[in-house]
């Protein structure tokens, strides 16, 4: 797409100039300067070639060239920036042959302004040339204003982002530690964005100071915290400051997140943020497995993450209401399995360090139960908790009901069929069995449990076969 349009530069570079030598750098296109990345301006007093006059008023030319598909950014800032102006950038048409009058179709965008005027500039599209365009043109950039008004300008030879620091979509990063740290900043036109990485089963604080009755600082997390099912709270020691914002954040997914402060206008602010400390499986209260009590244990599921009621110091993601532990020697593989549950329950196998190594829920309408497997990697401690998902952590403690809780060695379980969790008879797509259904109503096994398959049996030891299971 070409247009025809008036380019003031080029008729000014048509005329004679007389005495050229004696014309200031920068006054007229032809004594345009370079640009470079970065130049410190001063305005001077214009010159008009065809009139061989002054213009009385500063001005500054500067010339740059682009290849067919570069864009550029032009900017000022600093110094008088806020009182001086671009002048919209020309073409030199001596690049061009033939019919001058038809130019590439090369965008110029308004002049941008950001922070009140402090930064403003152009941006340069050259994206669109035609074939039969030159591969390279000179455009001329003019800037004015006052004699000998001053600035700095300067060049990109791409397309350059002005978003502040603290706007929407430049949200400023920190970074959660378990120590109390502060932000000290100011609103932007009434908000102030941050990002942060916020991990899955943890508690984090953030508040803030400096509100006033008349002007009260809110803090409001982002879309994408909802829709990963986080859960925010107003921090209920800080309740009764209607001054200030105070939240509670509690992940449940491991992700980076933004929340905002809001406020009036350029109104300042301090920010305080803390993650809540965590405590390893060893620090929570736990029941050994061992011979003496046959790997067995009873317990009342509890919350998701009690974390001791009356210490609110701490916060993590072990659940520490029914929390057992059991010693276990490198390469040995063990199965927990649950009895006597009357409701939905959840069981989580921990490492030393907090890591979630199996995670199992209820069976749904068959059985309440869980069961859940791992292989340990290293000599030591291991931990197994329980819970009842529904509870929160403000929840009151339940009392019932009891439910049992059984760790078993895969590698020493009799009677239930072909052990070997690494027999390749089945342990592909293309050797799955084919399971038959059980009769029966509705809401029972779709499988009878013990069913043989081949010379197999659905056990808790057989643990790495492929099935298939036909619906009904």
């Amino acid at each position: 797409m070409k247009s025809k349009v008036l380019v003031l530069a080029s008729a000014l570079l048509a005329a004679g100039v007389a005495s050229a030598a004696s014309i200031a750098a920068g006054s007229c296109p032809q004594k345009a300067i370079a640009l470079k990345a970065s130049q410190a301006i001063t305005l001077v007093n214009g010159y008009d070639p065809e009139l061989k006059e002054n213009w009385d008023s500063g001005v500054i030319y500067y010339k740059v060239s682009l290849v067919k598909g570069q864009s550029a950014t032009i900017w000022i800032s600093g110094g008088d920036a806020t009182s001086m102006d671009f002048w919209e950038a020309d073409y030199n048409w001596d690049d061009f042959s033939g019919e001058d009058d038809i130019l590439p179709d090369v965008n110029f965008d308004e002049d941008f302004s950001r922070d009140d005027g402090a930064t403003k500039g152009i941006y340069l599209h050259s994206d669109s040339w035609g074939d039969d365009d030159p591969s390279r043109i000179t455009f001329y950039i003019s800037i004015y204003g006052d004699i000998g008004q001053k600035c700095n300008l300067y060049y990109s030879p791409k397309i350059e982002t002005f978003t502040t620091e603290g706007e929407e979509g430049n949200p400023r990063l920190i970074t959660m530690t378990e120590n109390s740290q502060k932000d000290v900043r100011n609103l932007i036109d009434g908000e102030f964005y941050y990002t942060v990485l916020l991990e899955a089963g943890r508690k984090y604080s953030i508040r803030t100071t400096g509100g006033a009755a008349k002007t009260p600082l809110t803090i409001d997390m982002g879309e994408e915290f909802l829709e990963l099912s986080g859960f925010s709270e107003v921090d209920p020691a800080y309740s009764n400051n209607t001054a200030n914002a105070s939240l509670l954040i509690y992940p449940e997914q491991t992700a980076y997140y933004t929340f905002h402060v809001s406020g009036l206008d350029k109104q300042a602010f301090n920010l305080k943020y803390w993650a809540y400390p965590a405590r390893l499986p060893a620090s929570h209260p736990s029941t050994e497995l061992t011979t003496a009590n046959n790997y067995t244990a009873k317990g009342v599921p509890g919350r998701v993450r009690a974390n001791d009621k009356a210490d609110r110091s701490y916060y993590d993601d072990v659940i520490d209401e029914f929390l057992l532990r059991i010693r276990l020697a490198k390469g040995e593989r063990w199965i927990f399995e649950s009895s006597g549950s009357t409701s939905n329950i959840q069981m989580q196998v921990y490492d030393s360090t907090g890591a979630v190594l199996a995670k199992n829920d209820s069976l749904g309408n068959y059985s309440r139960d869980v069961r859940a497997a791992v292989k340990a990697t290293y000599d030591g401690y291991y931990y197994v908790g329980v819970c009842n998902p529904v509870l929160a952590d403000w929840d009151a403690t339940p009392k019932s009901p009891t439910v049992s809780v059984i760790a078993r060695n895969a590698d020493e379980i009799t009677g239930q069929g072909n052990l070997d969790s690494f027999d390749r008879a089945d342990d592909a797509w293309g050797g799955a069995s084919l399971l038959v259904p059980a009769l029966g109503t509705a809401d029972g096994s779709a499988v009878a449990i013990g069913e043989a398959h081949g010379p197999h049996v659905l056990s808790g030891g057989d643990w790495y076969d492929w099935y298939a299971v036909p619906c009904r």
